[in-house]
């Protein structure tokens, strides 16, 4: 087995001042620098970020780093600035790059390709985060101008078994960025299945091939970017490469494994564990509402009630859609699981965890119902991390609740993040302290931290597995206060 090298570029800032910034393109290149040491390329990485990213530079490195490549090495190249196409040749910029000369000080991408190509190096990966069209007129955006042509990047990859390239998006489009992932969004969704927090990443044996990638980016991009951006956007993510034979691009195995053993460290302290999830429509929409009734004006117990008649059906449709999938997925009989009714709700009993539907009033409009989702008791916590469970659930959830006998004192939590004057900790609280809720720079979850309860709640539905990798990079980045918490060491 050879060895793993990899050259990671991210240029955010330009000395030429009529070049724009490249929000996040440090961020991009560090994050995949931590990912791929996971990956055993830590003692062999190279990475240059802005003003140390210079024309002369990359391709210094990329030279130095090609001439100790062998056939039997891994070798990574990963991009993040701004990239352009002329005379139908293709460009990426260094620090250096001046906007009035673009060709002779940025670097031809065909002479990457060219090195990369002579070392006969079987296992190359190129990342790109700067196949964008365009002047950058929000920043949000990343590009210079001129669409980066795409048939240079065919014919380097066509006949290659050996070597794939992955693209922000395709020609004629931009590469967007997101002040709330602080991150490039393409680029964070690499840096998420290389970590192994992107299950729908993984093919069969948690393998992340070029395949699996590239599915998984295709759908997970443009949700991103409904989910982050205010204002509708389109960014395709591009692969170029041989698929006959699927292209192996890390084996994510042992850090599955690792991360199932965490999760049950993690389960042990709390007595209870639960995932919930809702979802909200109006009351008119619900099977028992026929024409001529009333439409509730007031939040009182008498709707309450009315709407709990109203959803009898919807509420025995639902848990019998779990119970089926539930029987299918898990291959229960019939004494393994059944399901108990009753108005307003209803219980399905597995033997291995319990299921809770009810419906109630939206107490902050009048007209609208909730339908409320809670998974608990279960018989092992490894259980929320098997494909069974996450299929089942996989649209249902968007919290993860931990639950105790005893308070957490929400009142010293408050007093110790804000004597440490933490930046990276926002506190919210109500004049009684009654609870608190926190927005932790790194995460993109809100932590809502009850007496007896403490919450991490996604801002869309998540998977199973993806909110308990929420949990554990919360219990991160809360190390210093997780004995107020109740919360576990992070391993």
């Amino acid at each position: 087995m050879g060895n793993k090298k990899a050259l990671i570029i991210g240029v955010e800032k330009y000395q030429d001042q009529s070049i724009p910034q490249v929000d996040f393109a440090e961020a991009d290149a560090k994050g995949i620098a931590d990912a791929l040491s996971i990956h055993s390329y830590s003692d062999n990485t190279e990475i240059l970020l802005s003003d140390k990213a210079t024309k002369a530079t990359i391709e210094s490195r990329l030279r130095r780093i090609c001439s100790f490549l062998s056939p039997e090495d891994e070798f990574v190249f990963f991009y993040a600035g701004h990239g352009f196409s002329e005379t139908d040749h293709n460009y990426i910029t260094g620090s250096d790059t001046q906007l009035g000369d673009l060709t002779s000080t940025s670097i031809l991408l065909q002479d990457i390709f060219r090195e990369i190509r002579m070392t006969g190096c079987q296992h190359v990966i190129l990342f790109l985060d700067s196949c964008h069209s365009g002047i950058e007129i929000d920043s949000s955006m990343r590009g210079i101008r001129a669409d980066m042509s795409e048939a240079e990047f065919r014919d380097f990859f066509r006949d290659s078994e050996y070597q794939v390239g992955f693209a922000s998006c395709k020609s004629n489009e931009k590469s967007y960025s997101s002040g709330r992932l602080l991150h490039g969004i393409w680029s964070y969704h690499i840096i998420q299945a290389l970590h192994g927090d992107a299950i729908d990443a993984l093919d069969k044996g948690n393998l992340l091939t070029a395949n699996s990638l590239q599915f998984y980016l295709s759908a997970e991009i443009p949700r991103t970017i409904r989910d982050t951006l205010t204002t509708p956007k389109k960014q395709t993510p591009s692969f170029f490469g041989c698929l006959t034979k699927d292209f192996i691009v890390a084996d994510l195995d042992p850090i599955i494994s690792a991360k199932t053993a965490e999760t049950k460290i993690a389960f042990d302290q709390p007595d209870r564990i639960i995932f919930s999830g809702y979802d909200a429509g109006s009351v008119k929409s619900l099977s028992g509402f026929k024409k001529g009734h009333w439409v509730p004006k007031n939040v009182d117990s008498a709707a309450e009630s009315y709407i709990a008649r109203a959803a009898s059906d919807d509420i025995k449709k639902e848990a019998e859609r779990i119970f089926q999938a539930a029987k299918k997925a898990f291959g229960y009989e019939r004494r393994d699981i059944k399901v108990d009714l009753d108005v307003g709700m209803a219980t399905v009993n597995c033997k291995d965890f319990e299921v809770g539907i009810s419906i109630s009033q939206n107490p902050d409009k009048a007209s609208e119902y909730i339908i409320t989702i809670d998974v608990w008791r279960f018989k092992s916590t490894e259980l929320v991390l098997s494909h069974e469970f996450n299929e089942v659930f996989a649209n249902t959830f968007n919290s993860i609740v931990f639950e105790y006998r005893s308070n957490i004192d929400i009142v010293k939590l408050i007093d110790a993040i804000e004597a440490r004057k933490e930046k990276n900790i926002e506190i919210k609280y109500p004049t009684n302290y009654a609870y608190c809720t926190l927005n932790v720079q790194g995460l993109n979850e809100r932590i809502e931290v009850e007496p007896r309860r403490f919450s991490i709640v996604s801002y869309s539905i998540l998977e199973p597995r993806e909110l308990v990798n929420r949990l554990l990079e919360a219990q991160r980045l809360l190390v210093g206060y997780r004995k107020i918490l109740q919360l576990p060491s992070p391993q």
